[in-house]
């Protein structure tokens, strides 16, 4: 859910943290507060009975929200607490002479459920303690008002069976959901080293798409003519220039930016493209590419340097040019504009 995050638990697994949980929770929790209202036969037991819905909500949200597997021990404990006040707010105001199941149907139905849903969140003891708890209460209330301590125990006995089926499912569920999880994060890295891979293997192919596309016709030359002359020799730093432009500044790897260096460079002008953000070119803005290809195409001498910020940096890029007549440095946005 959205106010939340994800955990990787039995609970997680069953459904505890989606929205319809919630919803069957509060559901309960109403149902419960209404039933106990109704059957109250004093406005003080009435009143108190707006305790009772607060702690058992209370309850509620610490077995769906609580971060942690398994549930942390201050929380844990919580839910005792929290036990022990809804049966210190309703015992004190039934006479024993009241049909007992119905009004007493809250007070052992929420320790139950709270009892079996600590169980899933790994806290099976305290989910028993819970129970337990609540038996003692109304064993202790029925000795108050003149019966046995048995006899008032008697109404939650139910709850051990419910307990001990909690901790069977408890048993089986919590190790299969840490083992499906532990293979979910298996399979996550397994992908990623495939794209890993895969994207080594691209990149590989690209590379030597890029050096046989470029370099073969020069090293060709070499082979065939032996000695190069003065402009077969300015072409092969013109292309050695090229290709370490294609590794050195992946994100200016465009085709007008290539064509501006190698003239630039032919003219003299010394050039140094730098990519530090590692991006591709397609995500810089074609108006950077065009302000890159401007700078390239009016410098007729001195240096430029045109460099993409590592990602940190609040500028995300800069063209200098430096010339006879002095320097000039932009800095630009991520949407190419001027800073």
């Amino acid at each position: 859910m959205w106010w939340q995050r994800p955990r990787e638990d039995a609970a997680a697994i069953i459904g505890m943290q989606r929205r319809g949980a919630v919803l069957v929770a509060a559901a309960f929790v109403i149902a419960c507060f209404v039933i106990l209202l109704m059957t109250m036969p004093s406005a003080a037991g009435k009143a108190w009975s707006v305790v009772f819905l607060v702690a058992c909500a209370l309850q509620v949200a610490i077995l769906l929200l609580a971060p942690g597997d398994p549930l942390p021990r201050g929380w844990a404990c919580a839910l005792l607490t929290l036990g022990g006040v809804q049966a210190a707010v309703t015992l004190p105001f039934i006479p024993i002479t009241l049909p007992q199941p119905v009004i007493l149907g809250p007070l052992t139905g929420a320790a139950a459920a709270a009892g079996a849903l600590a169980g899933v969140r790994g806290r099976f003891g305290i989910g028993c303690a819970l129970v337990v708890m609540s038996l003692c209460a109304m064993g202790v209330w029925s000795a108050v008002n003149g019966e046995t301590f048995l006899h008032g125990a008697s109404y939650g006995v139910a709850n051990i069976a419910v307990m001990v089926m909690a901790g069977f499912f408890a048993r089986v569920l919590r190790p299969a959901a840490a083992l499906i999880f532990r293979l979910r994060k298996q399979a996550a890295r397994q992908t990623a080293i495939e794209a890993a891979v895969s994207a080594t293997a691209a990149e590989r192919r690209r590379q030597l798409e890029r050096v046989d596309t470029l370099a073969r016709p020069m090293l060709e030359t070499i082979e065939q003519a032996g000695e190069l002359t003065p402009a077969q020799r300015q072409e092969a730093v013109l292309t050695a220039a090229r290709l370490r432009d294609g590794i050195r500044a992946r994100g200016l790897d465009s085709e007008k930016v290539a064509t501006a260096a190698w003239e630039a460079r032919r003219r003299g002008v010394t050039v140094r493209l730098l990519d530090d953000h590692g991006l591709t070119p397609d995500e810089v803005a074609p108006v950077f590419l065009d302000a890159c290809v401007a700078a390239l195409e009016a410098a007729e001498s001195g240096e430029v340097v045109i460099r993409l910020n590592p990602a940190d940096r609040p500028v995300f890029a800069s063209i200098v040019a430096v010339s006879p007549a002095g320097a000039h440095r932009r800095e630009y946005d991520s949407c190419g504009a001027i800073i």
